[in-house]
């Protein structure tokens, strides 16, 4: 017998398989707890190479370090915020983020894949200036012909990554869109007057049109 059943009103099923990931190992309020932690790991790691290497990089390079840090530390208060607050809006950051991910992820993929297929094409030269600058074999037509089997294999690597990197966006998405639909559900559940008084006046809109 479910007891569910003998209620009313249904009773909230917070282990419901909508709001677990992991396949159904971890609930998603967990798993996104662990990815808090995991971006404020990343933001100290990362600040710490920054002192390390703050006199040896280029301007530029040093922005947009600091604009990448400063992104990863907003969307990590933002998910520590909507868990103290149970306010779902407030992951809304971290989903945009992935979204920015995936789409840098794909400009990756596509220029690694296009001058591992054309070591001669305009992306190659970008992935050359990275092996030259690396073994120091800077000649007069920017070695495109000696650098050839290294432009492959960077570029190789380089679609691996970038499919890596769009595989962990998309998951970390999926995770905070089940807890995100979690504390959705929650509260329409500890609320379900407001719930149904919603759908009465959605009802009365429709009928009047």
């Amino acid at each position: 017998m479910d007891i569910a059943a003998t209620f009313d009103h249904e009773p909230f099923r917070h282990m419901a398989s909508k709001y677990r990931c992991l396949c159904n190992r971890m609930h998603s309020k967990q798993g996104t707890r662990y990815l808090g932690y995991l971006l404020v790991a990343i933001f100290i790691v990362g600040l710490a190479l920054m002192a390390l290497n703050l006199y040896h990089g280029t301007w530029p390079t040093l922005g947009l370090h600091v604009f990448v840090l400063i992104g990863i530390f907003l969307v990590a208060v933002c998910i520590i915020l909507a868990m103290k607050t149970e306010k779902e809006l407030l992951l809304l950051p971290a989903v945009l983020l992935c979204i920015i991910g995936v789409l840098v992820g794909l400009f990756f993929l596509i220029v690694s894949i296009w001058s591992l297929i054309d070591p001669q094409s305009d992306p190659a030269k970008v992935v050359n200036n990275f092996v030259v600058s690396s073994n120091q074999t800077l000649v007069d037509d920017n070695g495109l012909s000696e650098n050839r089997g290294s432009i492959q294999v960077v570029s190789a690597v380089g679609a691996a990554l970038s499919l890596l990197g769009i595989a962990i966006c998309i998951w970390v998405a999926i995770v905070l869109f089940k807890y995100y639909t979690y504390l959705r559900d929650m509260k329409r559940a500890r609320n379900p007057r407001n719930e149904v008084h919603y759908e009465v006046s959605t009802i009365k809109k429709g009928m009047h049109q």
